[in-house]
């Protein structure tokens, strides 16, 4: 696999990240568009501004098409509460986000900061294709 295949997966299925943090959160919607909006504020990944509307988080989950930000922030929030995702594609697409979320100069040193959940023979490998694809560069 190579940098513009992954590439296109992860462009293609990152909805998929909204739609699981939508499910796992037990809140108000307007509540959960604050808690991602709020958590990428923090990391940086946009800069201070309102929180988007619970209405938009569930249409960019329906729409396909959500901003790199709100992947990245849902991608954190899904690992900080070791989430269960569900299939394959979901695990590919929470790895790359853990990844660029977090700066690692080898995938040795990535796949020893894989939280638990996602340190399996599966994960260590997706890494490995990550850094060797350079796709995160």
């Amino acid at each position: 696999m190579d940098k513009k295949d992954i590439q296109s997966i992860v462009l293609a299925n990152r909805y998929r990240l909204i739609s699981e943090f939508n499910f796992s959160c037990k809140d108000t919607a307007a509540n959960c568009a604050y808690k991602l909006t709020q958590n990428a504020i923090s990391k940086k990944y946009i800069e201070p501004r309102d929180s988007v509307r619970g209405e938009t988080l569930r249409k960019w989950a329906k729409d396909k098409n959500p901003p790199q930000w709100a992947c990245r922030s849902a991608a954190d929030l899904l690992v900080s509460i070791n989430y269960d995702f569900r299939n394959k594609e979901d695990i590919f697409l929470a790895v790359y986000f853990f990844l660029l979320n977090n700066e690692f100069d080898s995938a040795e040193m990535a796949i020893g900061k894989l939280p638990s959940f996602l340190n399996d023979e599966y994960c260590q490998g997706l890494v490995d294709t990550f850094f060797n694809a350079g796709v995160l560069q």
